[in-house]
């Protein structure tokens, strides 16, 4: 089987994986965070080795939709005071504190008891004021996870072709496309795209330009 590169958020799976065995995403999940392809025990010739023979791919995305479904998909929901220092709470308490700080110490004397939600605005300026190093996959610019600047691709999928894309980069490397599972949550109606003029006309004019700058 010929060697092939999934470059998701910088890092590459483990070369000893076995494709037979793959059933789910969490079956990569260790191979995913230990072995960083700009951050880990690889000598420079091994990076190098890898980026010569593997074939390498990159998906794209409207950048202001990407934005808006990771706050739509992750931190939409009012806050959960219960599970505060869970995964997403905690990047929710981060923006209300910082922003909204006296609704914060409201809400955390209240434990929770009515109900506070980050806002679109206070989401766009925590993500301008935050190093980007700060931030996870979701919220980092594609840029910062792929480094497309830096490695020569083969192949760019578009995001709303995800499905045909792969099945594409399968059928280019011989790999049988029962080991790729399209578990997108995307389904029929409306796109992210269909919210962008609500949601981003709520910014300010200078909010923005900071976004776009």
């Amino acid at each position: 089987m010929r060697r092939f590169l999934f470059v998701l958020q910088g890092v590459i799976p483990k070369e000893t994986v076995k494709w037979n065995n793959v059933s789910e995403l969490k079956y990569l999940e260790p191979g995913i965070r230990t072995t960083s392809f700009l951050n880990t025990s690889l000598t420079d010739e091994e990076r190098i080795h890898k980026m010569k023979t593997y074939y390498k791919f990159m998906f794209v995305r409207n950048p202001l939709e990407r934005l808006l479904s990771a706050y739509l998909n992750k931190l939409s929901k009012p806050l959960n005071f219960k599970e505060q220092w869970r995964s997403f709470e905690i990047y929710k308490r981060r923006i209300l504190q910082k922003y909204r700080p006296q609704e914060f110490k409201l809400w955390s004397k209240g434990r929770g008891k009515f109900e506070r939600n980050i806002s679109f605005s206070d989401y766009i300026h925590w993500i301008i004021d935050s190093d980007n190093a700060v931030l996870n996959e979701h919220f980092s610019p594609i840029i910062h996870n792929s480094h497309p600047c830096q490695i020569r691709y083969h192949f760019y999928g578009n995001f709303k072709m995800y499905g045909s894309d792969m099945a594409q980069i399968m059928r280019k490397l011989n790999v049988s496309t029962e080991y790729f599972w399209d578990k997108s949550e995307h389904k029929p109606g409306h796109e992210t795209k269909d919210y962008l003029q609500y949601y981003y006309s709520q910014l300010s004019e200078e909010l923005k330009q900071r976004l776009l700058e």
